[in-house]
């Protein structure tokens, strides 16, 4: 009963100003979307190599090029050694 009295309620309203209501509808909407979205970027970033085993020990590597134009700046020539515990190593 009270659900349908709100209904009622509600049609009127729209029904007597629908431009306004028509406003709300849209803003409505396009808040949801956005939020959907920025929803979904935050899941894609949080799931980022989640799948492999110590993901929070996952490090990225990049080079540094004397020469700008010399190669990209993540990559590596060949395969990486094993880590050895050294205190510090300065390659230049």
């Amino acid at each position: 009963m009270l659900i349908r009295n709100y209904y009622r309620t509600a049609v009127r309203q729209i029904a007597r100003s629908r431009f306004h209501a028509g406003i709300n509808v849209i803003g409505l909407s396009i808040g949801m979307a956005f939020t959907l979205l920025i929803a979904l970027y935050g899941w894609s970033e949080w799931r980022v190599n989640r799948q492999f085993k110590d993901a929070g020990r996952q490090y990225i590597l990049s080079s540094q090029w004397k020469d700008p134009n010399m190669g990209y700046p993540v990559a590596t020539l060949g395969p990486l050694a094993t880590a050895n515990p050294v205190k510090s190593l300065k390659i230049e």
